[in-house]
């Protein structure tokens, strides 16, 4: 029988409970973590057999099960499908935090499942999930480095909150999510309304010193289960002769590419040595096979090329370290499209689309917590195989993609005007037709230019920037814009987009062991220089939104009326708005509160139907003297459909005239037209009309029409 561990802890103003031995007792380690009932699951299974291919084979999935929230999905099959986008990115959450803990040499095959199986509306589950996740790791025996923490902060009536609610999340200036260990910051994500620099450092500190108690516990919870390590974690160079073999053929190379002046081809060398080297060795040293070698030849090019940037303060391109690198840009790139652009920095480019469309395009987001909410802002990033010399399967967007374009939407979420300030719906479409770092980056750019084209009335111009960072014991570099291949060799990434006046949105992900307050200040610092002089350039291409939207958007009016009225809108069985629609060529939405959203294809199509519902809402006046049209004639009076206003009346037989009448169709016919007084107009809308009665007025003094 399985042991059973618990330990219960207070973190801010929440109850934590991790419990292990009682559930999934096959896999290699799993915990369940609670957080105020929003409930996680976390398996983790790890194969005992090293993986041959060297390299880390580190699978997360967190899933999200519709009966934590007692809901049935929403789909055909009542089962819950392919993941959501806030699946992917939880996910995507917690492999950034953890990856960097693992060995670099590490090779076995590991798979993590997070499972939400309760939810508290309450409670974000993002970071619980990271949370059961380091507890999972901790006891399950595997050679993880370090205990690891996560939190969030928000920043509400100016006041730091520690994992605030999901609905006061809604008056906060800030969204940050830090995950740490007790020595040094992993990784951040965070979207910001324009604050400052020295701000979001505060907020970090903050968290940074909050987590190391949630570290703690975690700690006392891996004492108490007490698992020795299962495994072999670390993958062994045989001997030290390869290293050295490598070492001699090819250190010397590495460094004569590094040093020599014109770098045009500097890749396609490397590549090169690489490849020439591999083949020499594997003739050579028939002991070693491909995959070891490939290992030790990567392991001293990283070395060699990180102490020529620490020693010479001079980049792989030639590039000073704080410099940014060629920008070229421009709009209106695509005629057709409802704004345009196209953002190159180096040898990265992307090209941005706008798109405006009406509240029917909105995408309706149905989460398991929170409110059901329509989303008029969409932001979508693609990256083809193409934009990296490759040939790939097009198809569905990856994880990748899906994380890009979260993190640039959040560059513009406080940015974007609000529905009934701007009513359209917004699509942003960033393609990435060629990348060598920071693509995300390059979108934002890319955005903020096109969504000024558009006519979007956003108030500042955004810009984004990757900063990289190649540090050794004491020794650090600092790299402005950092290529691929600077991320590749480098030690983090680095990437923040904001305003002149702050940061909008923040992501920073590590490759070693993390980095310290000091280091994250001075990249705050040297971010914030590029990110002005790459708004300084922008600005140049344009500096504010244009004042009118494109010719080729559809054109949105808005007008309110007494919600009452709304069923002279819509008419019997929809007839009214239906002939409104045909008649003007255009689309109208009504909200229960009166707001009435019309969309067209010009100007003159919308101001027409504008005209046409103000003319059936228009008030019909007791006692004023109308114009009217006979539409149809009853042996009991006539019915008189009042000119501007798209409303009719019955003028009794008797009211006709003084003289009695007996065939109306000797006086009048369908078709003519007669002025006529209001006498009343009843709880139901009906109207009295009187002719008599406005033949008595004085008509040219008295005669009322509406506006």
């Amino acid at each position: 029988m399985s042991t059973y561990f618990i330990h219960k802890f207070k973190y801010g103003d929440h109850k934590i409970i991790i419990e292990n031995g009682f559930i999934s007792r096959k896999s290699t380690s799993s915990v369940v973590i609670n957080m105020n009932n929003t409930i996680i699951l976390v398996n983790i299974m790890c194969k005992k057999k090293k993986n041959k291919d060297n390299f880390f084979p580190l699978t997360i999935q967190y899933q999200e099960k519709a009966y934590s929230a007692g809901k049935i999905p929403g789909n055909f099959f009542r089962r819950e499908g392919k993941s959501s986008e806030n699946e992917i990115l939880i996910s995507r959450l917690i492999d950034r935090s953890i990856r960097p803990l693992f060995s670099n040499d590490y090779s076995y095959e590991i798979q993590i499942v997070a499972t939400l199986i309760s939810l508290n509306p309450e409670v974000n589950p993002d970071i619980v999930a990271i949370i059961g996740v380091s507890s999972a790791l901790g006891i399950s025996g595997i050679s993880f480095k370090n205990t690891i923490g996560a939190s969030k902060v928000g920043i509400i009536d100016n006041k730091y909150v520690l994992n605030p609610k999901i609905s006061d999340m809604k008056k906060s200036n800030l969204d940050l999510i830090l995950t740490s260990t007790k020595d040094s910051i992993l990784m951040i994500e965070s979207g910001s309304n324009i604050l400052d620099e020295e701000k979001i450092l505060e907020s970090i500190k903050f968290l940074y010193e909050k987590q190391k108690i949630l570290i703690d516990n975690i700690n006392i919870f891996i004492k108490k289960v007490n698992k020795c390590h299962l495994f072999l974690h670390d993958y062994k160079i045989k001997d030290l002769y390869l290293l050295n073999i490598v070492k001699k053929m090819c250190e010397k190379l590495f460094i004569k590419t590094y040093l020599t002046k014109k770098k045009k081809d500097f890749y396609n060398t490397i590549k090169m040595i690489k490849k020439k080297s591999t083949k020499k060795l594997l003739n050579q040293l028939k002991e070693y096979n491909e995959n070891e070698i490939k290992y030790v030849i990567n392991k001293i090019e990283k070395k060699t090329l990180r102490k020529m940037i620490l020693k010479n303060k001079l980049r792989v391109d030639n590039r000073k370290i704080n410099t940014v690198r060629k920008l070229n840009m421009g709009i209106n790139f695509i005629p057709n499209t409802h704004g345009s652009s196209f953002f190159t920095r180096g040898k990265t480019q992307s090209i941005v689309t706008i798109t405006l469309g009406t509240s029917r395009d909105s995408q309706n987001q149905d989460e398991l917590y929170g409110e059901k909410i329509s989303n008029s802002f969409i932001f979508h990033y693609n990256f083809p195989s193409y934009a990296v010399g490759e040939i790939g399967i097009l198809g569905a967007p990856k994880r990748r993609e899906i994380g890009h374009g979260r993190l640039a939407r959040k560059s513009f979420l406080y940015l974007i005007p609000k529905l009934e300030n701007f009513p359209y719906t917004i699509r942003v479409v960033s393609e990435i037709t060629e990348s060598d770092g920071s693509s995300s980056m390059a979108s934002v750019c890319g955005a903020s230019l096109a969504l000024m084209d558009a006519g979007v009335p956003i108030k500042h111009t955004v810009s984004g920037i990757s900063m990289g960072l190649i540090k050794n014991k004491n020794k650090y570099v600092v790299l402005t814009d950092i290529t691929g291949y600077e991320d590749y060799i480098g030690d983090i990434d680095f990437k923040s987009s904001g305003t002149i006046n702050g940061i909008t949105s923040l992501q920073m992900d590590v490759k070693n062991k993390g980095i310290n307050l000091k280091i994250l200040k001075i990249i705050f610092k040297k971010s914030r220089k590029a990110r002005i002089y790459v708004i300084s350039c922008m600005k140049r291409i344009i500096g504010q939104h244009r004042k009118n939207i494109s010719k080729n958007a559809p054109h949105i009016c808005k007008l309110e009326i007494d919600p009452k009225k709304i069923k002279d809108v819509i008419g019997k069985g929809g007839s009214v708005i239906k002939k409104i629609t045909e008649m003007t060529d255009s689309q109208i939405d009504i909200e229960n509160n009166g707001t009435i959203m019309i969309s067209a294809s010009n100007n003159k199509k919308t101001k027409e139907a504008i005209d046409y519902i103000k003319k059936i809402t228009t008030d019909i006046i007791v006692n004023n003297v109308y114009c009217g049209i006979i539409s149809k004639i009853v042996n009991f009076g006539i019915f008189v459909k009042i000119d501007d206003t798209e409303k009719e009346g019955l003028v009794h037989i008797s009211h006709i005239s003084d003289k009695r009448i007996n065939n109306i169709n000797d006086y009048l016919s369908v078709g003519q037209k007669i002025y006529t007084k209001v006498l009343e107009v009843d709880r139901t809308g009906r109207i009295r009309l009187s002719i008599k009665e406005a033949k008595k007025e004085n008509l040219l003094n008295k005669i009322k029409l509406p506006n």
